[in-house]
């Protein structure tokens, strides 16, 4: 064979080749073509205000009779938009449910859809709540809606725990514990809510990574932000725990408490306060406990 026409179709191999792993420019006869709708996403850790899809994005999709784990393209036209179309494999089925981002190790069953959720979570001072949601808020989930688009929402809220004292504590951990656990393998029945299934954590520490932080009302009040699944919780299924310089510990059992979904468009974060009337029996001096 000549050498130049070697060279050629090897040329067209790597186009080929290229073309697919970039997802522009496919020929869509014979795929599924989904209008996507990601309104409610925070998309971008450096700009939590980003609401919009980038080339490069991908989707998994589900079908209840067909398309296991099929992973979807952004079409081009679609890129700097909150609704986009994507295109992916023939899917079929009377029920659809998609996650974002796509990965081609996840493994879920239709409605249903394994996730993890960190029971460690990092305490930083300087963070936000849109950063710190992003950190731990890995995975989004749709359900195919009435209008035939998948809308997408995270199954995740944040608590944040303020503990605001008439004199100063310092605190060296902080925690959120449940009677049903919340972190660890979580499983989302899709558009609903978030049903722990063989969790693997009953609650979520924060690491201080050695700092001290100190609580009092003259010097600004701590807040903690957990990242947790999004639910109502009823009276006495959580508790703050708060660990004190000295080796004291404090204990807290909340109220009911809801934990609305995290939205882009109305960022919501349930608030808990920690205050002196609720653990009366501090005896306080020179600000430790004694």
């Amino acid at each position: 064979m000549d050498r130049y026409l070697i060279i050629i179709m090897m040329a067209l191999v790597s186009f080929a080749c290229t073309k697919e792993d970039t997802g522009a420019d496919i020929d869509t006869s014979g795929y599924t073509l989904f209008e996507v709708s990601m309104d409610e996403l925070l998309l971008d850790p450096d700009s939590p205000s980003s609401l919009y899809w980038k080339e490069g994005d991908r989707i998994g999709v589900y079908g209840s009779e067909s398309g296991t784990n099929a992973g979807f393209w952004l079409k081009e036209s679609g890129e700097g938009k909150s609704v986009a179309e994507f295109y992916g494999p023939l899917v079929k089925g009377s029920i659809i449910t998609a996650y974002y981002p796509w990965s081609s190790t996840y493994d879920a069953t239709v409605g249903r859809m394994p996730v993890d959720l960190s029971s460690v979570q990092v305490y930083d001072p300087q963070a936000t709540a849109e950063s710190q949601f992003l950190k731990y808020a890995t995975m989004a989930f749709a359900r195919m809606d009435a209008a035939g688009v998948l809308d997408f929402s995270y199954p995740f809220g944040m608590i944040r725990v303020t503990v605001t004292l008439d004199e100063p504590v310092y605190i060296t951990a902080a925690g959120l514990r449940s009677s049903d656990g919340i972190a660890g393998r979580l499983e989302v029945v899709t558009g609903e809510s978030v049903i722990p299934v063989d969790v693997s954590e009953s609650g979520i520490t924060l690491d201080f990574q050695g700092q001290e932080v100190p609580s009092a009302s003259e010097t600004g009040d701590a807040g903690f932000l957990f990242v947790v699944p999004a639910a109502s919780y009823e009276k006495g299924s959580l508790e703050v725990s708060l660990s004190l310089k000295g080796g004291e510990e404090i204990i807290v059992s909340l109220e009911a408490t809801d934990v609305p979904k995290v939205s882009a468009s109305d960022f919501q974060v349930a608030d808990v306060v920690v205050g002196v009337s609720s653990i009366p029996a501090l005896d306080i001096e020179n600000g430790y406990l004694e």
